[in-house]
């Protein structure tokens, strides 16, 4: 190993986010999208979040940065939030994401 190297060493995970922000998984459960789509928006700097010490993200939310979400969500062709309902933090299978999309899953299509 390269001496001169520099290496990153984030504190732990358990860092909690300070008051008034929510993680990642918690803003995607209540916008009812995706987790990956947050991170897709932060990797790509179009929403506001900042990095906590442990390198993890953390979303200030506030009623205005909630509507930058929002509206994030609203201007996307391929998001399509869950109801209020069903939004639980469970990963969808393939056919449950084709049957919300209202096409037939991939393993049928021509």
């Amino acid at each position: 190993m390269n001496p001169t190297a520099k290496i990153k060493i984030f504190g732990p995970r358990s860092v909690a986010v300070q008051a008034g922000e929510v993680s990642v998984k918690q803003a995607a459960a209540q916008l009812g999208i995706p987790a990956d789509a947050v991170y897709n928006w932060l990797r790509l700097g179009q929403v506001p979040a900042r990095r906590g010490p442990s390198g993890r993200w953390c979303i200030p939310w506030d009623p205005a940065t909630r509507e930058v979400y929002r509206q994030k969500v609203a201007g996307s062709f391929r998001l399509n939030p869950f109801p209020p309902a069903q939004r639980t933090p469970t990963r969808l299978t393939l056919q449950a994401r084709a049957s919300r999309a209202n096409r037939p899953p991939a393993s049928t299509r021509a």
